[in-house]
């Protein structure tokens, strides 16, 4: 009975956790980009939102859940074949992502958002200095936050609490991808999800899912407008279709051959694989698990909050 109410905790928790992070960036919104650049560097400010909206979250309910929540944040370094596995994810991550807005666009819907805080972006380059502030506060600092909370505690959470590690990828990719109240969106950033999440458990590390998450963002940051400049090109759409769906499926087939020699290693190691076989006895289970998880009130919560926002602040 013990064992129940601890799993049933842990569903209950960790999407609270994110409700938590919800409520912060709605709140975040309300907040104008003059406001916090008046007297002082903007993106110092936008680094401080971060650490209000995650960071402080993350690290207050890792106190509270104890010494093993810390444990399975899986802080670990990166070898050679990791880290090539994690380059040639992120070029997938890149691809695939170009090829979802490319789908979105053809049925009609656009966006130059690609980052929680866009509204901060600047208009012009700047300088060196900006640039390097630009990349701290809108690439590097939102990738470890962010893969803190959603891959380091919450997708460990519930595989903690006994969710399949398919469905605990699944579920902590779509309430990463609501995080960021855009509906139009949302399959890129729930594929996002996926591949940061896919990355962290095939190298069992959260430094490879940053470093993936970093590059993404830095990419999107400085290329997206000429990305967008591309797809609004009818000329060249079919071009830029072709050229991003076989660059997508070499790496996607590098990444997936780097990640069984990953994983092969690991058993020679005596670690569980990633995705490990379900037997038909941990099915049922499995099923029950993942029931639970879905019908947690505050998973739900999370799911009404985000189309709360989308719906409504957004079009207020």
């Amino acid at each position: 009975m013990s064992d129940k109410k601890m799993i049933f905790r842990r569903t209950v928790t960790a999407p609270f956790l994110v409700l938590i992070c919800y409520l912060a960036m709605t709140l975040s919104s309300f907040i104008d980009p003059g406001e916090l650049s008046t007297g002082g560097n903007i993106y110092l400010s936008v680094i401080v939102l971060q650490m209000l909206i995650f960071l402080i979250p993350g690290i207050i309910y890792c106190k509270l859940r104890g010494e093993e929540t810390k444990r399975r944040l899986c802080i670990r370094s990166i070898g050679p074949r990791k880290f090539a596995f994690s380059l040639f994810a992120f070029i997938a991550t890149l691809t695939g992502s170009a090829l979802i807005k490319l789908g979105l666009y053809a049925v009609g819907y656009s966006s130059t958002s690609y980052t929680l805080y866009e509204n901060y972006v600047p208009t012009n380059s700047g300088g060196f200095g900006t640039i390097i502030y630009v990349l701290v506060a809108l690439a590097i600092l939102p990738a470890i936050t962010e893969e803190f909370v959603f891959r380091g505690i919450v997708l460990q959470e519930y595989r903690a609490a006994g969710v399949s590690r398919s469905s605990s990828l699944i579920i902590s990719a779509l309430l990463f991808s609501m995080i960021h109240f855009n509906l139009a969106q949302l399959p890129v950033y729930f594929f996002g999800g996926l591949m940061f999440g896919a990355v962290f458990m095939v190298t069992n590390s959260i430094v490879a899912a940053v470093l993936v998450h970093l590059l993404n963002n830095a990419m999107s940051l400085f290329f997206e407008p000429q990305l967008l400049l591309l797809i609004t090109r009818t000329n060249s759409t079919v071009f830029v279709l072709f050229t991003f769906a076989v660059i997508f499926l070499l790496f996607l087939i590098l990444a997936i051959h780097e990640a069984e020699v990953i994983t092969y290693d690991r058993g020679e190691e005596g670690e569980e694989p990633p995705f490990p076989p379900v037997s038909r006895k941990n099915k049922a289970a499995f099923k029950e698990k993942l029931l639970e998880a879905v019908l947690s009130p505050t998973f739900l919560l999370c799911i009404a909050a985000f189309f709360a926002v989308t719906f409504g602040i957004k079009r207020s």
